[in-house]
């Protein structure tokens, strides 16, 4: 398991029996307090997720793909189970992607940060990614652009990749 991430992204009702898995294991190499960190989404392409998180369980966390962002809220079940949480957030264009309308868009953001809030209440910190300053193919921008302002002010700690997105 050592240089990889663990979990099959594929199967999302497995997601929580993998994030134990990977606590346990990372304790097993001698970790006292391994933490998990769910990132989403799972790009299998992008080469630049397989060299972030490689080296993560030689350093006692497990990273685990989350299957959806309708499971965010099963990360409250690892914090019940002790495991400190991590959540590592990258591409987040598919908040706004369906929304009919700037006002739709707005309200799928408010119901994301929203559960970003209970995340974070119920112990979870956020770690986000900024890739770009907006999605490349952004329909709604003032909503996009909120979603981005949401994550800054609640991430534990914002990621840059180019010094023109700051």
């Amino acid at each position: 398991m050592e240089g990889r991430t663990i979990g099959r992204a594929d199967r999302p009702a497995a997601f929580i029996t993998d994030a134990l898995a990977g606590a346990a294991y990372a304790e097993g190499l001698g970790h006292e307090r391994p933490a998990v960190l769910a990132y989403f989404p799972l790009v299998r392409l992008n080469p630049y997720q397989a060299l972030l998180y490689r080296q993560c369980l030689a350093v006692g966390i497990a990273a685990v793909p989350l299957p959806s962002l309708d499971d965010v809220e099963a990360l409250a079940g690892l914090r019940g189970a002790g495991v400190d949480v991590v959540l590592h957030l990258h591409w987040l264009n598919q908040i706004t992607k369906s929304a009919a309308s700037e006002t739709e868009a707005a309200a799928s953001v408010t119901t994301f940060l929203a559960r970003l809030d209970a995340f974070r209440e119920a112990g979870g910190h956020l770690v986000w990614t900024a890739h770009n300053v907006l999605p490349h193919d952004s329909r709604f921008p003032a909503a996009d652009a909120a979603l981005r302002q949401g994550l800054a002010d609640r991430a534990l700690l914002v990621h840059v990749l180019a010094g023109g997105t700051v």
